[in-house]
């Protein structure tokens, strides 16, 4: 074998190897020559799920909660004829612009300031994870069990899963994750995965319905994951900035991983970053 054969000979090693290696790089799988890498795209959330804990193997427990579906404020009996023109005006700007709902129903009352502290309070309403949540052991973390739970659901409430794990080492740490806004298309399949580039994330992207969720691959402490969400609230109304308000109280962040009141099907994985 040659000087000129031998070069091209080792380039294209290291190039598979790097190839490889940036396939799993959020698996934390290390680059294993015998056998291809697993694709998951097209996992939906409870196969995904069971993928994402083992393949981050210093997570011991992880917490999954019970959201129930919301309500719309309209059949809220202290929202008197005022505060419901205010909501039919902001379901209006909504209807035009596509913001989310209470970004619309604020940017009415931004510019037509009315008496409305049902309203305003309703703004502030927030479901901590605790109220129904539950623990789970990485063993005990299957598709099979996660259906099993999605099955047993009641009828007004859906499974989530919350960032907060607790490590082998009994430390508390997190799970980067974003709620996005935006409606699903090809071009905001490029638009999300650059937004998620832009706040200096790598990880696993899913059509959430609507919408679309995202995951982390690597694990932060919550001062990182605050700084994950300041971030994040500079694209807004790309990701949803209720959303990140609500992750931002509870010092944690969840995300819908089973169907839900207007999704007949999980979220379904699209896509790398």
């Amino acid at each position: 074998m040659n000087d000129s054969t031998t070069l091209t000979f080792v380039r294209s090693n290291v190039q598979s190897i790097l190839s490889i290696a940036l396939l799993n790089r959020c698996s934390g799988v290390k680059p294993d020559m015998s056998r291809p890498s697993v694709s998951i795209i097209g996992y939906d959330a409870p196969q995904f799920i069971e993928f994402l804990v083992q393949s981050l193997p210093q997570i011991d427990i992880i917490k999954f909660f019970r959201p129930p579906f919301s309500q719309p404020i309209q059949r809220d009996p202290s929202i008197d004829a005022t505060e419901r023109a205010v909501i039919a005006h902001g379901l209006a700007i909504r209807e035009k612009l596509n913001l989310p709902f209470w970004d619309s129903v604020l940017l009415y009352m931004s510019k037509h300031p009315v008496k409305a502290r049902s309203v305003l309070k309703r703004v502030t309403r927030h479901n901590p994870q605790d109220l129904d949540s539950f623990p789970m052991h990485r063993s005990d973390c299957r598709e099979i069990r996660l259906r099993e739970i999605i099955e047993d659901l009641p009828r007004n409430r859906m499974l989530a899963l919350s960032s907060r794990v607790l490590t082998k080492r009994r430390e508390v740490l997190h799970l980067p994750m974003l709620d996005f806004h935006c409606p699903t298309s090809t071009e905001n399949d490029v638009l999300v995965k650059n937004v998620i580039m832009e706040i200096g994330l790598e990880g696993y992207i899913a059509k959430s319905g609507g919408s679309y969720h995202f995951y982390g691959c690597a694990l932060v402490d919550e001062h990182s994951l605050v700084t994950i969400l300041a971030k994040s609230l500079l694209f807004c109304p790309i990701i949803d900035r209720a959303w990140i308000a609500h992750q931002l109280i509870e010092r944690a962040c969840g995300l819908r991983i089973s169907p839900g009141k207007t999704y007949e099907r999980c979220p379904e994985i699209i896509g790398t970053v």
